[in-house]
């Protein structure tokens, strides 16, 4: 298994990630985003700001994660993904270190759904803490 910083000739590859991703789980529906809504900010997390990583292996992409500074002190992570049939292997950790080591912050914070059991309790197995919780309603649905 390799680590490495995505490069902009792997767009597509990060792309393909993506959407897989959120197949499996899609975002609610006030957060669903296209690709198209993204792009720029992914080549950006690839060439300034952030991280973009892939995780390879047998030379091909079955993982990945997305981070930027959110300030001094924390770095956030956006996605964190390993196709299915490569979970349970240490590659979702690999990631997360690496995250932590590019991003150079105290503290590293990401989101997951309520709803994604799994990730909640791996989180959690490493040693996350939940530090809030969000309530979403429809506008309309409070007149």
């Amino acid at each position: 298994m390799k680590i490495r910083q995505a490069q902009r000739k792997d767009l597509d590859t990060v792309r393909e990630l993506w959407e897989t991703f959120y197949t499996e789980w899609p975002e609610p529906a006030h957060r669903q985003k296209a690709w198209s809504d993204i792009a720029s900010d992914v080549e950006r997390l690839l060439l300034v700001d952030g991280v973009a990583l892939l995780a390879e292996e047998d030379g091909g992409a079955v993982g990945y994660a997305l981070g930027w500074p959110r300030n001094e002190r924390v770095g956030y992570l956006g996605d964190l993904y390993v196709q299915p049939e490569f979970r349970r292997r240490g590659i979702g950790r690999a990631l997360l270190i690496a995250a932590a080591e590019g991003l150079e912050r105290e503290y590293l914070v990401l989101t997951t759904e309520t709803r994604n059991a799994g990730a909640r309790a791996y989180y959690a197995g490493l040693g996350f803490e939940e530090e809030s919780v969000n309530f979403v309603i429809r506008a309309e649905s409070l007149q």
